[in-house]
């Protein structure tokens, strides 16, 4: 198992409007490519902590405890139709944050989702 991580294209600024919410304009430059160089060193840095732990005989639990949040995360989901509506109504809105909101996009699409419509079921 190699980890994976997820780096944005850019950084978006803060919402003032809601502690939660960000909005889709890049931080200025230089800051935004200066955060984004320091982001992904710290990730490789981080990586090669981790594969030394791991070889040392340290459990992966316990070295995982230093990667990131930025790690992928893979995991298998099983889900009741009203909550599988429920999350695609509530991680589609507009407010939502946008990872999320791509990411339930995707879930959408995979699963081929159609509506909450009894007639429109898969």
């Amino acid at each position: 198992y190699e980890p994976e991580f997820y780096v944005p294209e850019y950084l978006r600024k803060q919402a003032k409007s809601n502690k939660q919410a960000s909005l889709e304009e890049p931080v200025e430059e230089p800051w935004n490519s200066l955060f984004l160089k320091k982001i992904r060193w710290y990730i490789q840095d981080l990586q090669e902590l981790y594969r030394a732990m791991t070889e040392k005989g340290i459990a992966r639990e316990l070295a995982r405890g230093i990667l990131p949040q930025f790690m992928k995360t893979r995991f298998y989901w099983t889900v009741p139709r009203v909550s599988l509506d429920n999350f695609i109504s509530l991680r589609t809105h507009e407010g939502a944050q946008k990872e999320i909101r791509e990411f339930a996009m995707a879930i959408k699409e995979l699963v081929g989702y159609r509506g909450s419509d009894k007639s429109l079921r898969l």
